[in-house]
């Protein structure tokens, strides 16, 4: 299977092409420039990997929850792919896609929270529960184990993604009593240690070797299906800024 995920909504800028079970990554650390480069790395991934966007199966993105205009840049781009190249479209939960960075640590702990930067001083939160089976099965770790068809029970949605303050994280994460991993882009780590809450050593932080990405882009495709290039629409659970100030 040959498949492109795109993630232009989150902290990093990351594009992912999947060749069979390889996986070829190009990432910038500044989301901000993804209207200049998202699509010369879609390019570059299928030029070096001798592809053309008719030998894909789909094309995975992100909808959301992150940067506005992120989220705007990335949906657009993958529209205009299923219009006119008539390419299968997959949506794709920022903050579910986290939860595959846990998969990768040697945790049995089955409650995920993910949190990514919301801005302005707000976070964006979700919390999942993976069944036993899927982390271990007869005192083994099969965290790396090939997702099967039909498989998306294995992960649980506790509270969908929302937004918080950062000065209410503490509370939030007071009232999960349960063992859990917690997995948090780099500066919310550096929240979670300033008020003394964690460590950010004992938090995951997520990567960009496209291994979550890939994987939950497969995921998705085989539990959700694709979606129509005219339905696939932002996901925004905040106001903009300019929306915001407009108040």
């Amino acid at each position: 299977m040959h498949y492109l995920s795109i993630n232009t909504a989150s902290a990093s800028l990351e594009v992912a092409l999947t060749v069979g079970d390889k996986i070829y990554v190009k990432a910038d650390s500044n989301y901000k420039k993804a209207s200049e480069i998202a699509m010369v790395f879609v390019d570059e991934l299928l030029t070096e990997n001798n592809l053309q966007l008719a030998d894909l199966d789909f094309i995975a993105v992100v909808i959301g929850p992150g940067s506005f205009t992120g989220i705007r840049i990335g949906v657009s781009m993958v529209r205009i792919f299923g219009q006119f190249a008539k390419i299968k479209l997959v949506s794709l939960d920022s903050l579910e896609i986290l939860t595959y960075e846990a998969l990768e640590s040697k945790s049995e702990a089955k409650t995920i929270i993910s949190l990514a930067d919301a801005s302005n001083g707000m976070i964006y939160v979700a919390v999942y529960e993976v069944n036993g089976e899927w982390l271990m099965e007869n005192g083994e770790f099969l965290a790396n184990r090939e997702f099967k068809k039909n498989r998306n029970s294995q992960l649980k949605t506790i509270l969908p993604p929302s937004v918080i303050k950062s000065s209410e994280l503490s509370s939030f994460l007071s009232q999960i009593d349960k063992p859990h991993i917690i997995v948090a882009e780099r500066n919310i780590a550096g929240v979670l240690g300033e008020q003394s809450m964690l460590a950010p050593t004992n938090i995951i932080i997520p990567t960009q070797n496209g291994m979550a990405l890939s994987k939950a882009s497969k995921s998705a495709f085989e539990t959700r299906g694709s979606t129509p290039y005219n339905q696939l629409l932002p996901l925004y659970i905040r106001k903009s800024q300019a929306e915001e100030n407009a108040i």
